[in-house]
C-alpha cells in the first residue's frame, strides 16, 4: 500500500494568509485615506475659502482661484479719453442717515461689479446703523447719474483680523447683492495683478471743502511715498511728544530737549507693518478714510488701487498717511468676491 506523500506547502493556508494580508493592507489604505482626505480638504479649503493656517499672504497663483475671472476679468476702465468730468467713477460714498440730515462719513472703491473695498474702521460697529452707498463720480465738478444702494441690498465683510486699537488689517469689503452695470460715471478701478513696489507718486482723490451729499465735489491730490522706517519714526515722535506734553505743556514738537528726556517716559508705540505703506500727509477732510491710494502710468491710462486710506493724524502736524496695502489681502478679497 502506497503512503501519501506529505504536502510541503499548505496552499489553503497560504490563500487564507494572503487574504488576511490583503484585507490588512486594504484596511491600512482605508485608514490612511480617511486621515488624508480631510487634511487635503481643509488645505484646499484654506486656499479657496479663506480658512486654515495660511493667512492672507499665501503665495497663491491668482489665475488658479475660482473667483479670478470675476475680479480680474479686465472690466476696469483701461483708458481715459479726456473725460475729466468723470475721472473717478469708481469712488463710493458711504452716507450716514439720521433723523435730520445725511452726511458722508467714509469712502471706498468699486473693484468689481459686486464689490467695494474700504477701511474696516469705517464700517466697524455700523452694521445696525442706517447707511447708504452712493456711486457715480467726477473730478472737480458735481456728481451726476448717482446710484444709491440701500442697506438691505449689501453685506458688510470686515477683515477677521482687524484690530481697532493697533489699526492693523484695516480693510473691509461691501458685497452688493446685485450686479452693477458699468456706465460712463460708474465703473471699477483696476487692482494689482502681481506684487510690485508701491509707486513713489500716488494719486489720492479727496473731497473738496464744499462737499455735501447733495452736491459732492472731489479733487485730486498727489502724494509722495514715505519709507516705513521714517513713517514709523514720525508716529513715534508724535506719541513721544504727547507724553512729554503732559509733563511740560509749553513744549512743541520741534523743541523736544533730547538730552533731558526722562528715561521712565512710556510711549505705547505700534510700528507700521509690511501690510501697510505710507505716503504724503494726512488729508483732514471728513469722509476721506477708505479712499484709494492709486496710480496711473500715463495721462489716459487706467487707475490701479494700491492701498486703502487707513489713518494719519487729525492734529496740525505734518504726518504721513498710512494705507492698507491691497495686494497683501488678495487671497481674502478673491475668496469674498
Amino acid at each position: 500500500m502506497c503512503k501519501k506523500m506529505p504536502t510541503i506547502f499548505n496552499f489553503n493556508a497560504v490563500r487564507r494568509a494572503t487574504r488576511v494580508e490583503i484585507l490588512k493592507a486594504l484596511f491600512v489604505i482605508l485608514v490612511i485615506s480617511l486621515v488624508l482626505i480631510p487634511i487635503i480638504y481643509y488645505i484646499n479649503k484654506s486656499f479657496h475659502k479663506c480658512e486654515g493656517p495660511f493667512g492672507d499672504t499665501v503665495h497663491l497663483n491668482l489665475n488658479d482661484h475660482p473667483n479670478y475671472e470675476k475680479l480680474y476679468h479686465g472690466k476696469c476702465i483701461k483708458e481715459y479719453h479726456g473725460e475729466e468730468d468723470h475721472k473717478f467713477p469708481f469712488i463710493a460714498r458711504f452716507v450716514y442717515l439720521n433723523e435730520t440730515r445725511k452726511s458722508i462719513f467714509c469712502s471706498g472703491s468699486m473693484i468689481s461689479e459686486t464689490l467695494i473695498v474700504t477701511a474696516a474702521h469705517c464700517l466697524h460697529g455700523m452694521e445696525n446703523n442706517n447707511i447708504e452707498i452712493h456711486l457715480g463720480g467726477s473730478a472737480e465738478v458735481n456728481f451726476n447719474d448717482t446710484l444709491v444702494i440701500t442697506k438691505e441690498h449689501f453685506n458688510i465683510i470686515l477683515h477677521p483680523k482687524y484690530d481697532d486699537i493697533k489699526m492693523v488689517n484695516d480693510i473691509a469689503l461691501v458685497k452688493i447683492k446685485h450686479i452693477i452695470r458699468p456706465t460712463k460715471t460708474i465703473n471699477r478701478i483696476c487692482i494689482p495683478l502681481q506684487d510690485s513696489a508701491v509707486p513713489t507718486n500716488l494719486t489720492l482723490p479727496e473731497w473738496a471743502e464744499e462737499n455735501t451729499v447733495e452736491h459732492p465735489k472731489i479733487q485730486e491730490m498727489f502724494l509722495s511715498g514715505v519709507d516705513l522706517l521714517n513713517c514709523s519714526q514720525s508716529f513715534y515722535n508724535l506719541l513721544e511728544f504727547k507724553a512729554w506734553k503732559k509733563i511740560n505743556p509749553a513744549l512743541s514738537l520741534n523743541n523736544l530737549p533730547i538730552e533731558d528726556k526722562p528715561y521712565n517716559l512710556t510711549v505705547n508705540y505700534i510700528p507700521i507693518t509690511i501690510n501697510q505703506f505710507c505716503a504724503g500727509e494726512k488729508t483732514r477732510k471728513r469722509g476721506n478714510s477708505g479712499m484709494p491710494g492709486s496710480f496711473r502710468s500715463s495721462s489716459n491710462g487706467p487707475y490701479t488701487i494700491y492701498g486703502v486710506l487707513s489713518y494719519g493724524t487729525n492734529e496740525n502736524h505734518e504726518m504721513p498717511t498710512v494705507f492698507t496695502k491691497i495686494y497683501e489681502y488678495r487671497h481674502w478679497i478673491l475668496c469674498n468676491a
